[in-house]
């Protein structure tokens, strides 16, 4: 690895260096992270691009941990359906019994809300990157362990337009300087 002075780190535009320092931390270089703390000239606005990314972080984190919290607990839902279902077959139910028929109609609703919070997810990595791209902060600083869920883009995957609309406007109000 190149040595990068102490000259060129003081050099380092406040969004440059907390962007640096993100990375840094995602891939476990704390040693890096350090020296750009280290070396940050004082008293001149550097903690705003630190505090703004942080804060994208942790809402981008709140938001995704509230939609899986829903995403798991439906799913836990539906598998607690299907078994009902698979149960009463297995022990010779009749397939016409309400109850049944009930938990049938339930293991289809909770599937079609999977698919809605899917879309939610998906929403909010769309809304993360086009924060990313308009704070000219690289995705990569929303990878590894910084960040519930990967932001890369799922193939084939629904967004929902009105959640992505939401959740820009509350990244449209995270700055960095």
């Amino acid at each position: 690895m190149t040595k990068i002075g102490p000259q060129t780190y003081q050099s380092l535009p406040s969004t440059q260096r907390a962007v640096a320092y993100f990375i840094a931390i995602n891939r476990g270089d704390h040693a890096e992270a350090e020296r750009l703390i280290e070396h940050a000239p004082c008293g001149s606005g550097q903690s705003k691009a630190f505090l703004g990314i942080e804060r994208m972080l942790s809402v981008f984190n709140l938001l995704a941990g509230i939609v899986m919290r829903e995403l798991l607990l439906i799913y836990g839902d539906t598998l607690a359906a299907h078994a009902y279902t698979k149960g009463w077959l297995d022990a010779g139910g009749a397939t016409t019994d309400p109850n049944f028929l009930k938990h049938c109609k339930s293991t289809k609703d909770q599937l079609k809300a999977v698919s809605v919070m899917s879309g939610q997810l998906e929403a909010l990595k769309e809304a993360a990157r086009t924060w990313c791209d308009s704070n000219e902060v690289p995705e990569e600083v929303f990878a590894s362990f910084l960040a519930l869920i990967p932001m890369a883009k799922v193939d084939g995957e629904v967004v929902d337009a009105t959640w992505v609309a939401l959740y820009r406007k509350v990244f449209d109000e995270v700055k960095l300087t």
